[in-house]
């Protein structure tokens, strides 16, 4: 096998172990544990193949293979006892296993008690977005442009859009688009999905807010992102009120929000279910902007797909993008990675059988379509969602 071959070879299973990794983490943190555990088996399936991918490298192949055996002892104790079996916090505030065996905490998808608040300044930006062009340029207009110029946008009385609260179907890249905005515009990043801030205990999701966004105010200039706005300020319509520990976190959020003036924090949140959020977000300071994510229309498919054969060590051939819009007719950009990543295999498959480059085609991405088309529908019809790469 040649050595181009080997690093296309390489750079798949790369991607597709780290989108099954994060895709165990925010099943275990939805408390999904067999999910969580499908995920890392498939993690540990991607870590045999980097394994056997580096030969001539005793000891990175070795750490591979550990690797593995510790996701398939996870999901074992995830299968038999659920994801309270797997996570808990030591002593010293560190995540670890009860299982002493499954692994440190640097390889651990599993979160202990507290909000789990990573701090991060994106490297991507909207040259890796395919399509969404028309809420690139809502962001750029409505929210940067006027932060860059903030002096004429001043002398016009024009105040700058703080954040947006972002609604559309699932694996639509709403999550994307914001890290992408602020890698745009080299602002700090977190995201926070609902298993990060909510708890059972009363109080306890309040102090988690708080302390969110007091980190946010420590890493000025920074974007903050609630995934699934809908499940931490869900709606009280109806008669619903919900549980005493649900309203004293809405109240925390609505407060902080609201108490941003004079900060370089911008929150944006998503959601699938608009009419799931409580009418009381909407109405905050900072979220009373709705932006649209649909699905991606046939030049944002061809788009994407773009962005994500252009990044490939080999090159590609006879692609036919208006063939591959229309075949992917009700795709969400969550669909197009795990399409791409299919086809570069299916190359290098071929590569690895006749010693030679083989150029990504047509056929290849073809075939790519049919298997996902096919994979949707089981999906579909076992009531699942697949989900990957630009997902939520």
């Amino acid at each position: 096998m040649s050595e181009i071959s080997h690093q296309v070879q390489r750079q798949v299973a790369k991607d597709e172990y780290q989108r099954n990794y994060e895709e165990a983490k925010r099943a275990i943190r939805a408390y999904e544990p067999e999910k969580a555990a499908r995920a890392l088996r498939q993690a540990a399936e991607n870590l045999d193949e980097l394994a056997s991918l580096s030969k001539d490298l005793t000891s990175t192949r070795r750490t591979y293979e550990n690797k593995a055996e510790n996701y398939r002892k996870t999901a074992t104790a995830l299968e038999e006892d659920g994801v309270g079996a797997v996570a808990e916090v030591d002593d010293g505030g560190k995540n670890r296993s009860k299982h002493d065996d499954l692994g440190g905490a640097d390889d651990s998808p599993f979160q202990g008690d507290g909000p789990n608040v990573r701090v991060e300044t994106p490297d991507v930006t909207f040259d890796d977005v395919g399509g969404m062009e028309s809420v690139k340029q809502t962001l750029l207009e409505q929210v940067a442009d006027p932060i860059e110029n903030a002096d004429i946008y001043q002398q016009y009385g024009v105040e700058p859009t703080r954040g947006a609260l972002l609604q559309g179907p699932p694996g639509t890249g709403k999550t994307f688009i914001i890290r992408a905005f602020a890698g745009e515009m080299k602002w700090n990043f977190i995201e926070l999905s609902p298993a990060d801030v909510t708890s059972a205990l009363v109080g306890e999701g309040a102090k988690n807010i708080q302390q969110v966004f007091k980190t946010a105010k420590e890493n000025e200039p920074c974007i903050l992102f609630f995934d699934e706005i809908d499940s931490v300020a869900p709606s009280r319509l109806g008669g619903t009120q919900g549980t005493q520990s649900e309203r004293q976190m809405l109240t925390q959020l609505l407060q902080e929000i609201n108490n941003l003036e004079d900060t370089d924090v911008i929150v944006f949140a998503a959601t699938n279910a608009p009419e799931a959020v409580d009418d009381a977000i909407a109405r905050a300071q900072r979220l009373t902007e709705t932006i649209e994510v649909p699905l991606p229309d046939e030049d944002s498919r061809k788009a994407i797909l773009r962005v994500k054969m252009r990044k490939r060590e080999v090159p590609t051939d006879g692609i036919d993008y208006d063939r591959v819009a229309k075949m992917t007719e009700g795709f969400s950009a969550a669909d197009m990675e795990p399409v791409a990543n299919a086809a570069a295999r299916l190359a290098a498959n071929e590569a690895e059988e006749s010693g030679e480059i083989v150029p990504i085609e047509q056929r290849h991405v073809d075939e790519a379509i049919r298997n996902r088309k096919k994979s949707k529908s089981e999906s579909e019809e076992g009531g699942g969602y697949l989900s990957g790469g630009n997902a939520r």
